[in-house]
């Protein structure tokens, strides 16, 4: 970002997501494999507005002692310090986070700054926050989120592929547990109340 190779988030991010996924696979760690995939972002029917992220990053650990696929959610912007969103950019925002929460609590937004480099902030914290500018939240550096991520302090075993079908099986268990019932010819009885 700061040689201007890549200037808009939907660049960074695919470049970030190349950059490390190529790193782990230099350390030729058969036991250790992480993958990322970015989101469709563009149309009506987009996985971004779908699902409120940019990405979905999945982490792969088989030990003989340990074994886990957990992964996160990750929603993308690019504002530096002294920026602040217009009030409709920041909505989208909330709408966003809110959207990845109803997925999984391992959601996050990744903030891109040519100042400040990549931090990343919980996505609750965005949703239970004020408008302001992303850097006044709470954050960690990307390396202290990663390390966590690989140490197992973040993630979601639900997210255990960074592949489309993982969060469309997601969203349906999500549809599924937020279903209502509809009664039709059946009256239902109030319960009576007395006092003594």
């Amino acid at each position: 970002m700061s040689e201007g190779r890549a200037q808009q988030e939907p660049a960074v991010t695919d470049r970030f997501i190349a950059n490390l996924q190529a790193e782990i696979r230099r350390g030729k760690r058969s036991k250790f494999q992480w993958s990322g995939m970015t989101l469709t972002d563009r149309g009506r029917n987009s996985q971004e507005r779908k699902y409120g992220a940019d990405f979905v990053g999945c982490l792969e650990i088989d030990l003989p002692n340990f074994a886990v696929k957990k992964g996160f959610l990750a929603q993308a912007k690019k504002i530096e310090p002294g920026q602040s969103f217009a009030p409709t950019e920041w909505a989208n925002l909330v709408k966003q986070c809110e959207g990845m929460l109803r997925l999984s609590p391992a959601s996050f937004v990744f903030i891109y700054s040519v100042i400040d480099g990549l931090s990343v902030i919980p996505a609750i914290s965005v949703v239970s926050a004020q408008k302001c500018n992303p850097h006044e939240i709470t954050n960690k550096s990307v390396q202290k989120f990663f390390t966590e991520h690989f140490d197992c302090f973040v993630g979601d075993q639900a997210i255990s592929f960074a592949k489309i079908g993982a969060l469309d099986q997601l969203y349906e268990r999500y549809r599924a547990r937020t279903a209502f019932q509809i009664s039709i010819g059946v009256e239902e009885q109030q319960p009576e109340l007395r006092y003594e």
